[in-house]
């Protein structure tokens, strides 16, 4: 459930995010989950063209889990039940410096954000179950995010403050726009981070995105992530896209120097697995293809250090003013725990207007 407020007297919403789910495994850990995000957003211009963002925002899980000690989680105990949360006071500015210049804009917006809460540590999370939270990736797209876990199974806690450049420029429809930015907390948390992924020490890795599109027919996105100590290219993911919306063919390139999906494979503490030290290398090619309301496509994703293929795919989709009917099937070639060259068939449904509604005053 998900729900935004109209603007208050002041200009701020309220917003709330709330989930919950029920997992039951044979063999693994199984638990009951509810889950919620409350916050308030309150936007202020100041009076130099700089705009500032007030927020407070409360997270907690409730939770009740057994055979923790399995996969995936492999905790220390094996039974769990309570209730977490982490408050959160925030400000956030940014102050856009645009110049124009005929048909051309530049933008260039220096952003700073500090967030204060409490400091819970690791040991906060023993025995709370980890299903929404697996596969963190640090880049440009959380680098202000007050959770860079991408569920409500695990919080960073302690102070921080993220800084940024975001750049533009437009021409007649030509775009470019970029953003390079980097965290410092006041204490780092050892052990919440798999290692390698930047965010294990007070001062994070420098991450970026730089977008460009010289025509409407061609485009690139480049994100990256550089080990703010050696320099070294530590994540990269590159997408290009070329030709018209009938027949249009990507290009995409993706390197990780680990693979966080194999801390799966065995409990805290014991060795990790070889193809978790190898670096993940990836190159992807696809086609797709639009006539009206109808999309098809297929892509093929191959591992350059084997040359054979970790996933094919293909998926095919309608849409209107109304809703969106999408097919996807794909098989895995990568092996994990076990199991490997895994077929999905996928069916979605959305209706595009679902998420608003009006209740009239009585």
């Amino acid at each position: 459930y998900s729900f935004v407020s109209q603007p208050d007297s002041l200009g701020g919403r309220v917003s709330l995010d709330f989930q919950a789910f029920n997992v039951v495994r044979p063999y693994g850990a199984s638990d009951q989950q509810a889950g919620n995000d409350l916050r308030y957003q309150l936007p202020v211009n100041g009076p130099y063209g700089e705009q500032w963002t007030f927020i407070l925002d409360l997270a907690g899980v409730a939770y009740n889990a057994y055979a923790l000690n399995l996969i995936p989680d492999f905790s220390s105990i094996s039974r769990g039940t309570g209730v977490i949360g982490i408050p959160t006071a925030a400000v956030r500015l940014s102050w856009p410096l645009i110049r124009q210049s005929g048909d051309s804009s530049i933008i260039v917006e220096p952003i700073t954000q500090v967030l204060m809460r409490p400091t819970y540590g690791t040991r906060y999370f023993n025995g709370v179950p980890n299903e929404d939270a697996l596969d963190p990736f640090f880049t440009d797209a959380n680098l202000f995010a007050f959770n860079r876990f991408p569920g409500l199974d695990r919080f960073e806690s302690g102070p921080r403050a993220d800084l940024g450049l975001h750049v533009a420029w437009l021409q007649d429809g030509h775009i470019f726009d970029g953003l390079i930015g980097q965290s410092y907390r006041t204490a780092p948390e050892p052990g919440l981070y798999p290692t390698g992924l930047g965010l294990n020490g007070t001062i994070s890795d420098i991450v970026g995105r730089a977008y460009f599109a010289p025509s409407p027919w061609m485009d690139f996105t480049e994100r990256f992530r550089l080990n703010h100590r050696s320099m070294n290219v530590d994540f990269d993911d590159f997408v290009g896209s070329f030709g018209p919306s009938n027949l249009r063919f990507n290009l995409g390139y993706f390197y990780s120097n680990v693979e966080p999906f194999y801390y799966l494979d065995g409990p805290p503490g014991t060795p990790q697995p070889q193809p978790f030290l190898f670096p993940r290398n990836e190159v992807t090619y696809g086609v797709n293809t639009k006539y009206g309301p109808f999309t098809v496509g297929g892509y093929i994703r191959q591992n350059l250090h084997t040359g054979e293929p970790v996933m094919i795919g293909g998926h095919a989709q309608y849409e209107n003013e109304c809703f969106i009917l999408a097919f996807d099937l794909f098989q895995l070639y990568t092996s994990y725990n076990g199991i490997s060259h895994i077929t999905v068939a996928d069916f979605n449904f959305t209706f595009k207007t679902l998420g608003q509604f009006h209740v009239p005053a009585l």
